[in-house]
C-alpha cells in the first residue's frame, strides 16, 4: 500500500469529544486507501423543526455548511424522537451509501407532555443512542447533538438541561462526536436577542451559528497526493466498526443515566 495515498484525520479543537473509541478512526485509516469522494462530502442533517430550518426552511444551518460539504436535510416539524427513530431506519435502508456523515438532533418536541406522552428522559436517550447505532451499522459518522432551551418554558428547559448533560456524558464515554448546543446557547449572555426567532426556533443568527457549530465538529479530511487532490473518506468503516462492535461485546453498554 502506497503510504503517500494515506489520508490523514485532524481535528478542529471545538466541537469534538473524544472517548474510549476515538483510536478506532486511526487504526482505520490506515485500511481505508481508495475511498475517493468527489469534491465535496455528503452530510445529513436528521432531526425535527429545528434542523428543518423553520420559519428559515430555504435557508437552514444545513445549508451553510460551505462548498466543501453537500447537504440533505431530512428535519420534519413536531417530531419525537420515537418517531424519529423509526423514520431514520426506513430512510437509511432505503439509501444505502448515500451520505457519508448524519448529524443527529431531536428531544425537544418530546419534552411537551401536553401534546404527546408523559417525558421519560431515559427512553428519549434511548431513542438517540439507537439512532447513532443505526447510522453507525449503515456505515456513516454520526455526530450527535443536543437542543438548545426553549425559552418560553422553563419546564422544558430543565428537561433539556439534564437530557444534554446525560448525551454528553455517554457520547464521551463512547467515542461519539458530540455538540452541546444547550451549553453553547446557555452560556450566550443574551441568546434570546440573537439566536432566537421566537423562543424556540432558530433565527438567520441562530442557524448561522449552529452551521459553524456543526463545521467545527465535522471530520476534517487532507487533499491525498495525487493529479486529483480530490479528498479521501477515512472515518466512516472505522467509528461503526470500532464502536459497533464494543457494542456487541457489552464493553461499552449504552445506556442513559
Amino acid at each position: 500500500m502506497d503510504s503517500g495515498m494515506l489520508p490523514t484525520l485532524a481535528s478542529r479543537s471545538r466541537g469534538w469529544r473524544r472517548g474510549a473509541g476515538i483510536l478506532g478512526w486511526a487504526l482505520a485509516a490506515v485500511l481505508v486507501s481508495q475511498c475517493a469522494l468527489a469534491d465535496h462530502d455528503d452530510v445529513a442533517a436528521f432531526g425535527d423543526s429545528l434542523t428543518e430550518g423553520y420559519p428559515f426552511e430555504n435557508d437552514p444551518w444545513i445549508a451553510r455548511l460551505g462548498p466543501d460539504w453537500n447537504g440533505t436535510n431530512l428535519g420534519l416539524s413536531s417530531e419525537r424522537s420515537a418517531d424519529g427513530l423509526i423514520r431514520l431506519q426506513s430512510w437509511l435502508a432505503a439509501n444505502p451509501g448515500a451520505v457519508h456523515v448524519v448529524v443527529l438532533m431531536e428531544g425537544t418536541n418530546d419534552t411537551d407532555e401536553g401534546s404527546g406522552p408523559p417525558w421519560v428522559e431515559a427512553q428519549t436517550v434511548a431513542n438517540m443512542q439507537a439512532m447513532v447505532q443505526a447510522v453507525a451499522d449503515y456505515g456513516a459518522i454520526p455526530i450527535l447533538m443536543a437542543p438548545p432551551p426553549v425559552l418560553s418554558d422553563a419546564g422544558a428547559t430543565a428537561k433539556l438541561m439534564s437530557f444534554a448533560a446525560t448525551l454528553e456524558t455517554w457520547a464521551n464515554a463512547n467515542g461519539v462526536i458530540f455538540v452541546n448546543l444547550f451549553e453553547e446557547f446557555s452560556n450566550h449572555p443574551d441568546p434570546g436577542s440573537l439566536y432566537y426567532s421566537d423562543q424556540i426556533h432558530f433565527s438567520d443568527a441562530g442557524n448561522a451559528f449552529v452551521a459553524q457549530r456543526v463545521l467545527d465538529a465535522l471530520p476534517v479530511y487532507a487533499p491525498t497526493v495525487g493529479q486529483s487532490g480530490t479528498l479521501l473518506l477515512a472515518g466512516a468503516l472505522l467509528f461503526s466498526g470500532s464502536w459497533a462492535a464494543r457494542r456487541r461485546s457489552g464493553g461499552a453498554a449504552a445506556r442513559a443515566s
